[in-house]
């Protein structure tokens, strides 16, 4: 009996915690989640885009390699793929997440484009990466925009 009594506290703590944890698994989605899951696609869209233009400008003039830059704009490409990946795996609650959704996939979308864009551009020439590099930048304020709208 005295055993018992020393491993009851124990034994109820442990359950505790583990419907916490359960009850947090799986727990629905509700407006701030789908938000904050929003705002860190964008502001992971966001950044890889502002890498690629820094490190495009820099190539421009003459900074960096261009193996360089191939890595750094294959990382944002992948940094912006895995942004819209984890945007998707949450479904909008309501009518305002709706209305996020509708902002923010578009953008993503063609983030994914205008980097597929500069890294054709790339290999072309330097004439062609700067028109490329120009068209990142409106996309580049979306996704600015969304996050400071959002956040």
């Amino acid at each position: 009996m005295g055993r018992m009594r020393r491993w009851w506290p124990l034994v109820v703590a442990v359950a505790l915690v583990w419907g916490i944890f359960g009850y947090f698994l799986t727990k629905p989605t509700d407006f701030h989640d789908y938000r904050r899951a929003s705002v860190q696609a964008a502001e992971s869209g966001y950044d890889a885009l502002a890498n690629a233009q820094l490190t495009v400008r820099a190539q421009l003039d003459g900074k960096v390699t261009g193996r360089y830059v191939d890595a750094t704009l294959q990382r944002a490409a992948d940094a912006v793929a895995g942004a819209w990946k984890q945007f998707a795996a949450i479904a909008p609650v309501d009518d305002a997440t709706t209305v996020m959704r509708d902002q923010l996939g578009p953008i993503l979308l063609d983030a994914t484009a205008k980097l597929g864009d500069l890294r054709s551009a790339e290999e072309t020439g330097a004439a062609a990466t700067a028109g490329a590099l120009a068209a990142l930048d409106p996309v580049v304020q979306q996704l600015s925009d969304f996050v400071e709208q959002h956040k």
